[in-house]
């Protein structure tokens, strides 16, 4: 069972739909669970999987419940370890994400024995570390099942979050198996939640591509990514001011509450400059644009990341990538295949590292270029990554 936030439903998540075809091939039977939609589009799945929508939205009556947990023992548990080992003060915006957390999770974990048949059978994956793996955590309590989570990035780092806090990460470390896909994010456990459970090691995938030997005859850049502020688009189109001689196409996927912003910001580019916005679309959608528009370079300029699975799809066709040293990033670029820039890069330092691509000589560039596709095929192949990780799921 495979707790999500809406994958299969709505159109979000869609580096779970590789996935999911290989834990339909490790498992006879597979169920998702959306926890965080509203939405009625459901997505196509493998044949011996199941989609079921549970909704646990933070509305008024759920926020009005959540007031009982002030009488629950891990509510209590949890108030000493954010004073006492996180050593934060007790805010009203902390008690209101305990108690919000407290109350989802409770509900979800009540749910979820009601929709399988065999409970101490059942492997419950909980795909990121939020309230569905606290659920599994408070299940695991009253019951023998076997439970287990990934972490990414913004459900691993405290840093990340105005309030420098994520709730009830002990009690989690504590009941449920758990697999950063980054070394960032196992250290992470120890250095922040301080927490002595043992973390693996399980990294994403994205599957076979076909390797780019030709580019397109326009200098073309590919960005990938929700239009959100964490995503810090806005500043590659701010560092493409800079570059007024140079032809270059910029072409982003993704859309969000930063489009209007972005928008403004692409009318002041020069003309040299061509680019196109082309929203949220399917994940084949993004392969077929990589086979079509064969880009030279890939560009993440986040402030905060798990290791991006956009950075993975780039090098499985061969393309370099430019990426802030946030998160898991250091982990897949390196100065061979592509340039780490610093986390909070000025938009001079982005300008310079484009330019520093377009001026590569061919030889150069095709070094950089199989650099990348083998850092893909030797660490992010869905085929191997996914086959160890159902195998170990199976194994449980």
């Amino acid at each position: 069972m495979v707790l999500t936030a809406e994958f299969p439903f709505g159109k979000g998540e869609t580096f779970l739909e590789t996935e999911a075809l290989y834990l339909s091939q490790a498992f006879e039977r597979v169920i998702f669970v959306a926890c965080s939609t509203t939405s009625k589009e459901q997505r196509l799945i493998p044949a011996n999987c199941k989609a079921i929508q549970l909704q646990v939205s933070p509305d008024f009556g759920l926020k009005t419940r959540s007031l009982i947990g002030i009488f629950n023992a891990e509510f209590w548990k949890e108030l000493r370890i954010v004073r006492h080992i996180y050593r934060q003060k007790i805010s009203l915006q902390i008690l209101k994400t305990m108690l919000i957390s407290l109350v989802r999770g409770r509900k979800i974990a009540q749910y979820l024995p009601t929709i399988s048949d065999a409970i101490s059978s059942t492997v419950f994956y909980s795909y990121w570390c939020e309230d569905s793996a606290l659920a599994l955590a408070l299940l695991k309590k009253k019951l023998p099942i076997k439970a287990v989570s990934r972490m990414h990035g913004w459900d691993v780092y405290f840093n990340v979050h105005d309030l420098h806090y994520l709730p009830f990460r002990s009690l989690i470390a504590e009941n449920v198996r758990l697999f950063a896909i980054s070394v960032q994010g196992k250290s992470t456990v120890q250095q922040v939640w301080q927490v002595k459970t043992q973390v693996q090691l399980a990294r994403l995938g994205t599957k076979t591509t076909q390797f780019l030997s030709t580019h397109n005859e326009v200098f073309t850049i590919f960005s990938c990514s929700n239009l959100i502020p964490i995503k810090r688009v806005h500043l590659l189109a701010e560092a493409l001011q800079f570059l007024s001689v140079e032809t270059i196409r910029w072409i982003h996927f993704g859309d969000g509450s930063e489009m209007e912003k972005l928008r403004q910001k692409i009318e002041k580019l020069p003309k040299n400059i061509q680019v196109e916005l082309r929203g949220r679309i399917p994940n084949e959608a993004i392969f077929r644009a990589y086979e079509t528009e064969r880009p030279h370079l890939f560009i993440n300029v986040s402030s905060s990341e798990g290791v991006p699975v956009s950075i993975m799809e780039a090098m499985s066709f061969g393309v370099p990538v430019i990426a802030t040293n946030v998160g898991g990033n250091n982990e897949i670029v390196s100065q061979k295949n592509g340039v780490l820039l610093k986390s909070n890069p000025t938009v001079e330092e982005i300008s310079q590292a484009i330019k520093y691509f377009i001026h590569l000589t061919p030889d150069t560039y095709t070094s950089f270029s199989n650099y990348a596709y083998q850092t893909w095929k030797n660490d992010y192949n869905a085929e191997k990554n996914y086959n160890e990780f159902g195998k170990m799921l199976k194994e449980m």
